[in-house]
């Protein structure tokens, strides 16, 4: 790890290495690592606008119910993105839509005050 807690599985997301971040988990990186925020590799793909790789990580068993520093879950951050499509694989498997965050809003308080077309 870093000094902010960050191991290389974060890098690897946060270059959308899939093919590195495959190998880091085949040789048992931990897919829930968090750095100093709370932000794990799933949560850091979907900050970074990273569909792909946030999809991997999902069919690879990350928890999408894991949440950073503010309570905000994969949901929410998937919702801040604009992901269509991994606001629809994360519905599918049943996470919590009324999860509530540091300040009290739900994934579709973000998306109402973003004016988000999903």
């Amino acid at each position: 790890m870093d000094c902010c807690d960050n191991t290389a599985l974060h890098y690897a997301i946060y270059n959308g290495d899939i093919g590195t971040a495959a190998r880091l988990l085949e040789f048992k990186a931990n897919i829930e690592a968090m750095n100093k925020n709370k932000i794990t590799p799933l949560l850091l793909a979907l900050k970074q606008n990273k569909e792909k790789m946030a999809e991997f990580l999902i069919s690879r068993g990350a928890n999408a119910e894991t949440c950073d520093f503010l309570g905000r879950n994969s949901l929410m951050y998937a919702v801040r993105c604009g992901s269509e499509h991994i606001i629809k694989l994360l519905l599918q498997g049943d996470i919590d839509t009324f999860k509530k965050d540091a300040f009290g809003w739900t994934a579709k308080r973000y998306a109402i005050e973003s004016k988000s077309k999903v």
